[in-house]
């Protein structure tokens, strides 16, 4: 029998009604033949029981989710902070005079609306 599916192991295992009689879930048989009884089916399987236990929701964090969240947290930081910058340098440079259209014109002159 073919169980690479459920352990992940390339060799056949030999399954004979006295020793070893039961079939994984997702097995393949290789060669021979043979008559079954289900005794579980869905999540009372060995293989519904593997994948339970994977996808059970775990809050806790591992080590390397611990400081990618750090990591991104302080990449948010820094680009919040810059774009303020930014934006106070511009508006400082808008409002002195300091920026000038295409054709050299300043583009805020104080006290004049046109």
């Amino acid at each position: 029998v073919d169980e690479s599916s459920m352990t992940g192991e390339s060799d056949h295992v030999e399954v004979n009604s006295n020793q070893n009689p039961f079939l994984f879930s997702g097995t393949k048989v290789a060669d021979g033949y043979a008559q079954m009884l289900v005794t579980s089916v869905g999540m009372n399987t060995t293989w519904g029981e593997m994948m339970s236990s994977i996808s059970c929701d775990n809050s806790e964090q591992t080590p390397l989710q611990a400081r990618l969240n750090k990591l991104t947290s302080s990449i948010g930081k820094v680009g919040l902070a810059v774009a303020f910058l930014v934006l106070v340098v511009l508006l400082i440079r808008y409002f002195t005079g300091n920026t000038e259209d295409e054709s050299g014109n300043r583009e805020f002159i104080a006290g004049q609306t046109t």
